[in-house]
């Protein structure tokens, strides 16, 4: 993630890489990437007024909640994304964007990052987590990440360094909420988040 973000200034590209530690390939990874500031509820704030996308290297174009099907869960604040581990201690990187708009709250914020697999072996789905914080810049100030405007071409946005999701391949692995598919993934999206806050208290992240 970029360090600032300016609240309505456009988009900004970012990455989250999945990579296999077993000694067998993992196959298909469903990710999920929720934005958020410490607010209480998920219906508030910057999970309300942030729009991410995922970059489809197979279609070439981005989508959203929308355009994935899956805007009946909300529209704002969370994106899914997938991607295809092929062989035993693979790294596969996935690329996802971010606008905020202008009335986005200024202050310290986060992304969280997930991802999950089908363990074929034990007939369960297992996965992991990450996070990347990010403050976000009041609307017209100067200082910050410059976005871009929309664009069908990932190459159209700055692209900053990503972040990692690692898969363990044992039980000391993070899980997210168990099943494959829209309303898991935002279940464990939302856990995600949930135990964030306990950590940090009642303080923004």
């Amino acid at each position: 993630m970029p360090s600032r973000i300016v609240a309505g200034d456009g988009w900004h590209t970012f990455t989250l890489t999945a990579t296999g530690k077993s000694d067998r390939a993992l196959g298909a990874i469903d990710a999920a990437v929720t934005a958020n500031n410490g607010e209480d509820s998920y219906n508030a704030d910057l999970y309300k007024t942030s729009y991410l996308e995922f970059w489809d290297p197979s279609a070439a174009k981005w989508l959203s909640l929308k355009d994935e099907g899956k805007d009946d869960i909300r529209e704002t604040g969370l994106v899914y994304g997938s991607t295809t581990l092929k062989t035993a201690h693979a790294s596969s990187t996935m690329k996802f964007r971010i606008r905020l708009t202008a009335d986005s709250t200024p202050g310290d914020a986060w992304v969280d990052g997930g991802g999950s697999f089908v363990d074929t072996a034990k007939n369960c789905t297992r996965g992991s987590t990450t996070d990347s914080t990010f403050v976000v810049v009041a609307a017209g100030t100067k200082s910050g990440s410059g976005g871009t405007a929309a664009s069908s071409s990932a190459g159209s946005s700055t692209t900053p360094d990503g972040g990692t999701l690692a898969e363990t391949g044992s039980s000391s692995a993070t899980p997210v909420i168990a099943g494959v598919g829209g309303a898991a993934v935002l279940a464990g999206a939302a856990a995600i988040g949930v135990a964030r806050r306990r950590r940090k208290g009642s303080a923004a992240a």
